[in-house]
């Protein structure tokens, strides 16, 4: 692809939310450390304790402390990115090796203020095939996708909505209905790949039947802090992903 002048100086700031997510931190900033276009790579944590400090020092990452919560540690990144583009990700992703210039190609479009990625499990799994198309047709049909599946924004754009909103859950939904009142959120058709592990520990079915269930509650008007009281404590450090 070639870029327009103004867009081959963009510069994009990846913001990452951690909590005890080292190793996988290691293997995304592999992934993502030689993609171009890229700025700074910032790290929100909200309070490691694993050996997250080794990783960091391992990479050019700008590690900042939060307290805990996605949506918090989100803000706490992108209050210090200097970025034209912001691009959020989960530790535990793998993005495709051509992600920032898609990002890039994306935004050329000026009524499109951000987008996301296709979903595409990490790892092979017995229901993988079927889950990658089920989340597939949600994301694309529903243009409803969440936000372990690679949210970028234009960083402007991102300030005039406020940024995520600081709750415990549904953030990123929240967040994807303010930005589509802004303009075009893009579905890209480039696979990003997401850890199966929350549904190696909670199960497949229950897990999807839960998140599912909480969405629907929520779009009905349920308060995001009567529907943590429904959802099991994460052994990832955050209350919910949205699935």
């Amino acid at each position: 692809m070639t870029s327009s002048p103004a867009l081959e100086t963009t510069s994009i700031s990846v913001i990452i939310p951690v909590i005890d997510d080292a190793d996988y931190l290691q293997q995304l900033c592999e992934r993502i450390g030689k993609q171009p276009h890229i700025g700074e790579i910032i790290v929100a944590d909200g309070g490691s304790k694993d050996h997250l400090q080794r990783v960091v020092d391992s990479y050019p990452l700008t590690l900042l402390t939060s307290p805990p919560g996605r949506g918090v540690q989100m803000n706490t990144g992108a209050r210090s990115a200097k970025g034209q583009i912001l691009w959020f990700l989960h530790a535990d992703t793998l993005p495709h090796e051509r992600s920032t210039v898609e990002i890039l190609k994306a935004l050329e479009e000026p009524e499109t203020v951000g987008g996301a990625f296709g979903f595409s499990l990490s790892e092979k799994r017995w229901y993988g095939p079927l889950f990658n198309w089920f989340i597939g047709m949600r994301s694309s049909l529903l243009c409803l996708p969440y936000g372990d599946q690679g949210f970028f924004v234009r960083h402007s754009i991102f300030l005039e909505v406020g940024g995520f909103p600081e709750i415990q859950i549904m953030e990123d939904v929240e967040v994807l209905k303010r930005l589509k009142e802004k303009g075009n959120f893009r579905l890209i058709d480039l696979p990003i790949g997401i850890s199966p592990r929350r549904w190696d520990q909670e199960g497949v079915f229950k897990r999807t039947f839960l998140n599912w269930f909480l969405m629907i509650r929520y779009r009905c008007g349920a308060r995001p802090e009567d529907l943590v009281s429904l959802y099991p404590q994460s052994k990832t450090g955050y209350e919910q992903d949205s699935k």
